[in-house]
This record gives C-alpha cells, sequence and structure tokens, in this order.
C-alpha cells in the first residue's frame, strides 16, 4: 500500500502521514465528442478519466479528485489542494457552473477562486476543454491585494497513473520546456503517456519519485528541470513558475496537460483551415466564353460558352440581349453520379441569335448561379453589321 508523506519546513521535522484528497463535490468538466473527463475540486484538487475507462489518471485511482493540482508558495508559508505536501488548503472561496459548448470559440470551462489564508493572494483557476481533443488547458491568475511585494511560487503537479499501472518512466521536450509520464523511456517508442506543456514563459519541470516531487514543493523549491526518464519508478510530474508580485499585480499562468494513448504530446492541433470552394472563388471570366467584340457581329447567331472550372457546379444561366431574355434557356444541368461524385454530362452553351434585328447595338448579358448559390454576371455589347443590300449576304 502506498504512503504519502508531507516534508516539513524545518529539516529537523519529522515526516507524517497525509491522507489523499477528497471532496464531496467537486466540478465535472467535459464536452463530446470527449475523451477526456476533467473532475474539479473546489480547493484546486484535479483528476482525469480517458474515456470511459474506469481506472482514472492520477492516483488514488477511484478518486475524484485526486492527488493533483495546484501548489502556492508565499515567502515561507505554502498551499496546497488539500493533499501531497505540508503547509496550509487554500480556501475555497467559489467555483462556478460549467459554462461554454466546448468548440474551440466557447470551450467548455469551470473558475475556481481561492485565497491562500490571510496572505492577500487570490488565485482564479480557469480550467477549459475542447471536445474531441486530448488535452485540457488551465490558466492560474495571482492576484496581490496587498500594498507589498510578494515573492511566489506557483506549482502544478500530480501522482501520475498510466490506466493500470503505476510506475512508468518519463518524458522531456527541452525545447518547449515540457515533461511527463510515460510507459517506455523517453516515450520511444510512442505509447501512453501524461504530459505538462507549458504555455507561459519562465517555467521549471520534474519528474521523478512521487514523494520527491511532493518533497520539492513541501521545501518550496523551484522544480529542478530534472528527468528520471530511463528509470522505470512510482512518478510523479509537474510544472512550476518562481516569480514576484508587485502591490496590485496580477499574474497569469497558463499550460495544457495532454494524455494520449498513442502518445501524441504537446499542445492540441490546430483547427484545419475549410478547403476553399472553388464554387465561391470563382469568377465570371471563368466560366463564360463570349465572341470577340473587335469588330462588327456579321454572323448573327453565335454561341456563348459556359466553361466550368475544376470543381465547379453551375446550377443554371440565363441570356438576355438588350434585358430581354432570348428563347434560349440553360436549364439545371445534368448530372450523372461516379463513386458519390457528381459530373456534369454535358458542356453548356447558349446561342445568342440576332437575326431579323436591325443593324445597331445589341447588350449580352448572361446570369449564372453556382451551387454555393454565388451569382456570376457577364455582359458584352455588339454591333451588328450592316447588310449590302435588301437580299445581301452579311458581310464577313
Amino acid at each position: 500500500m502506498r504512503i504519502r508523506w508531507i516534508v516539513g519546513l524545518a529539516a529537523t521535522v519529522g515526516a507524517m502521514a497525509l491522507p489523499s484528497v477528497a471532496h464531496a463535490q467537486y466540478a465535472t468538466l467535459t464536452a463530446a465528442p470527449g475523451p477526456l473527463t476533467v473532475f474539479l475540486g473546489p480547493a484546486g484538487s484535479c483528476q482525469v478519466q480517458y474515456g470511459t475507462s474506469a481506472t482514472f489518471e492520477m492516483y488514488p485511482t477511484s478518486s475524484r479528485p485526486a492527488n493533483c493540482g495546484t501548489f502556492l508558495r508565499v515567502g515561507t508559508s505554502l498551499f496546497n489542494p488539500g493533499c501531497c505536501t505540508g503547509g496550509t488548503a487554500f480556501t475555497a472561496v467559489s467555483q462556478s457552473p460549467v459554462q461554454g459548448s466546448g468548440t474551440l470559440a466557447d470551450p467548455r470551462r469551470v473558475t475556481t477562486v481561492l485565497e491562500a489564508g490571510t496572505t492577500g493572494l487570490r488565485l482564479t483557476v480557469v480550467d477549459s476543454y475542447v471536445g474531441g481533443q486530448e488535452a485540457y488547458r488551465t490558466d492560474v491568475t495571482v492576484q496581490n491585494t496587498t500594498a507589498s511585494t510578494q515573492d511566489i511560487t506557483l506549482y502544478r503537479a500530480a501522482d501520475c497513473y498510466l490506466q493500470g499501472s503505476d510506475v512508468g518512466y518519463g518524458f522531456v521536450d527541452s525545447g518547449a520546456g515540457a515533461v511527463g509520464c510515460s510507459r517506455t523511456p523517453n516515450n520511444s517508442p510512442a505509447d501512453r503517456i501524461e504530459q505538462w506543456y507549458p504555455l507561459t514563459a519562465g517555467s521549471n519541470y520534474f519528474e521523478g519519485y512521487y514523494g520527491d516531487v511532493w518533497s520539492t514543493i513541501g521545501q518550496m523549491q523551484p522544480f529542478p528541470n530534472t528527468c528520471r526518464c530511463t528509470e522505470q519508478i512510482d512518478q510523479g510530474a509537474g510544472l512550476s513558475w518562481a516569480t514576484t508580485l508587485a502591490p496590485g499585480e496580477s499574474k497569469t499562468f497558463a499550460h495544457y496537460t495532454t494524455f494520449s494513448p498513442r502518445g501524441s504530446g504537446g499542445p492540441p492541433p490546430p483547427p484545419q483551415p475549410a478547403a476553399p470552394n472553388p464554387n465561391n472563388a470563382v469568377t465570371p471570366g471563368q466560366v463564360f466564353r463570349f465572341p470577340p467584340t473587335r469588330r462588327c457581329v456579321s454572323r448573327r447567331n453565335f454561341l456563348i460558352r459556359l466553361v466550368r472550372p475544376q470543381g465547379v457546379t453551375l446550377l443554371y444561366a440565363r441570356v438576355s440581349v438588350n434585358g430581354r431574355p432570348t428563347p434560349v434557356f440553360i436549364s439545371r444541368e445534368r448530372y450523372m453520379t461516379i463513386r458519390g461524385r457528381v459530373l456534369l454530362r454535358r458542356r453548356l452553351t447558349a446561342r445568342v441569335d440576332l437575326r431579323g434585328l436591325p443593324t445597331g447595338r445589341f447588350k449580352t448579358s448572361i446570369r449564372a448561379v453556382t451551387r454555393t448559390l454565388k451569382v456570376l454576371q457577364g455582359t458584352r455589347t455588339y454591333r451588328t453589321c450592316a447588310r449590302r443590300g435588301s437580299g445581301g449576304r452579311p458581310r464577313l
């Protein structure tokens, strides 16, 4: 059976057992289609479930929340979420209902407000999640409400449990300053992971024996930027930020916590831009092919061709001469379907017949509509040629 230890503030203080965190109330953060469900205690603790697994990601594996969360050193005082280290538990001020729809523009989120005893420091913890991602985000804003400068270290850490195994290895992304617990040494080959990926600069990381993680926090030391990456141990991991807060100043510290059975670390991938729709980008010049207008039109019966660029679907087109529709109407296209793709069966043309009209200028207009209801319009003005006589042939 595992034993939890507290490290005292003085070297002469002996270790003592501390029970795991347990809260009668907690917020549940999730969003369709999952896979994460995040349990958030009112004093800053956390737990994560991946999919429908009955074994959770943090120790103890049946506790909601668990040995996971926010810790804060203020001067020579330490505050915790109710577990794992010496010091004093945060004062829970409030915890909001779950808000947001779970989309990238409007993530599901819970806001938890904590106070660090009588130090005058207030923490606002916003946990947010976008459905379909394997990571959730935590933003911790620490506000100094006093008239004095405050020296602090903020920690975000947990006791890892890799779904079915309480032992594992570690891995580090040194470029990002990210750290995690992994099923294989250095996550090679890639396998199940839990990772803390900082978004705020200036962080330190630590992966090691879980008791050493809690001991480092208990001694109020910054994390040492070390990883026992090739040793299989009962491990924990996390991030820390050391800074000072001027009177009235607030600072925010953000990171992702990623859970992936495939070993895919880092923040969620950026959304893929929507593929351009050629029906939206097409121009009239790409579709309409008018006869040239440099000379007069001798043959008063000619074709206007409608070219269909690749990917563009024309629903219909209508032609008019001097504002009056011609007898020609291009009806809805005939289609055939091959393997689910809709293709044109024929090329569209419009015949403009100016025979029988007097010599003069005639404005020919065409209006077409694409599948996305984009309207394309084009016009040409033609000058018909004079005849040589009442029975003469049109001049060529």
